[in-house]
């Protein structure tokens, strides 16, 4: 039973120490720290080294399986003398490499021969003290310089892998809180908005019923954030134009002129008439059917006259 238990034990300190020894292999890469170091040049200006440095650095950062140390603020007269180098070659390289904890060294030399400019690229490995790179490129100006530099870098480390630009933000703020926001015709929110877009120029519109809409463009940048604020204007109320036919006018006639006025008027006095005389019953003599008459010659007929009712 105990030799059962010895054998397990062993088992599984051989399975976990295989276990653990096999992490490392399968565990990412750390960046290689390859230190940088300033342009060396007797022929160029102190901005076109600052130049030539930047375009290094920036060049570097472009591979993601090396860390960029900044060089060494001390003179590097005082460093090879502190190491005892007589030449900046590969082994002194290498020394300086050590002193700062780097893996790699990069170093540029520009000299200056028959009207071009030599171009001397030595990339260090520093474990090894060897250089990996070592070559010189002559240029006639010192603007080809940086091309030259950036076509040794290639050789050295392959070409950089290409990264997709990181989404730029845009935050657009309606001063009408009920404001519709579109980009690029896509309806996105209501009166403030925050999103993340490709780098690129894109168009914004916010419109609110009752406002003017506003419109504009925008230039998104890779990390960058962009912020705008739409102020939306009353709509004007639309005037009609001077040109615009108008409805013709209707003339208002007084009632009293109207020709069924008076024969209205005229008609009921005719009617209370007939009714008084025919309530009128105190005469004795019968009297024959009344006639009215508007023809002044048959007046006599009109029973309202004593002409006619002696008649």
């Amino acid at each position: 039973m105990v030799n059962q238990r010895n054998i397990l034990t062993a088992f599984l300190v051989v399975v976990s120490a295989l276990i653990f020894s096999a992490v490392p292999a399968f565990a990412a890469k750390s960046p290689v720290k390859i230190l940088g170091m300033n342009v060396e040049s007797e022929e160029l200006s102190a901005k076109d080294k600052r130049d030539l440095f930047k375009v290094i650095q920036a060049t570097l950062k472009g591979y993601p399986t090396l860390s960029l140390q900044n060089p060494p603020d001390t003179e590097l007269t005082d460093i090879m003398m502190d190491l005892e180098c007589i030449d900046m070659d590969a082994e002194c390289l290498a020394k300086v490499g050590k002193k700062y904890g780097a893996k790699q060294v990069f170093y540029t030399q520009v000299d200056k021969d028959d009207g071009k400019y030599s171009l001397i690229i030595r990339v260090v490995d520093v474990s090894k003290g060897k250089a990996r790179h070592d070559k010189t490129t002559k240029v006639k100006t010192v603007g080809a310089l940086s091309n030259a530099l950036q076509a040794n870098v290639v050789k050295v480390f392959g070409k950089a892998p290409s990264k997709e630009p990181k989404p730029g933000t845009l935050m657009v703020r309606s001063a009408v809180p009920g404001a519709k926001i579109f980009v690029n015709g896509l309806y996105v929110g209501i009166g403030r908005i925050k999103i993340r877009r490709p780098p690129g120029k894109y168009t914004v519109k916010v419109t609110s019923a009752g406002y003017k809409e506003v419109i504009f463009n925008v230039q998104l940048k890779s990390g960058k954030t962009v912020k705008k604020k739409a102020r939306l204007k009353y709509a004007a109320v639309v005037k009609p134009k001077k040109d615009d036919k108008k409805l013709p006018e209707v003339a208002v006639v007084p009632l009293y002129e109207k020709w069924w006025f008076w024969t209205a008027i005229g008609g009921a006095a005719l009617l209370t008439t007939i009714v008084a005389v025919a309530s009128s019953g105190g005469d004795k003599k019968g009297v024959g059917p009344v006639i009215y008459s508007v023809d002044p010659q048959n007046a006599w007929r009109d029973g309202t006259t004593r002409q006619g009712a002696s008649r």
